[in-house]
């Protein structure tokens, strides 16, 4: 239900809401074999300015993809940013 919080606080809209709770492409962030992090397969990575989510400390976090010299990360709304790894739950937001 941390969707629906996020919908009432104004975090995502109702047409976020629809996509994600309906399917849009989840899953556990990996490596591909050529470096890049990607939720699907080795052909398709995350690019730079994708919308994604990830879930952190019980909730899903929105915002945008990005990558410097230390590697990938999330920069919030608010313009924090954290750490993209393997392993950490997310999804694209569409």
């Amino acid at each position: 239900m941390a969707l629906k919080k996020m919908v009432a606080t104004g975090e995502i809209s109702d047409y976020e809401f629809n996509k994600l709770a309906n399917g849009a492409p989840e899953g556990i962030l990996k490596i591909t074999r050529f470096g890049a992090l990607t939720l699907c397969d080795d052909v398709s990575c995350l690019l730079k300015n994708h919308k994604l989510a990830i879930f952190f400390n019980g909730s899903w976090l929105p915002g945008i993809v990005d990558k410097d010299e230390y590697g990938w990360y999330l920069k919030d709304v608010k313009g924090n940013t954290t750490g993209l790894r393997p392993g950490t739950m997310a999804r694209l937001i569409l």
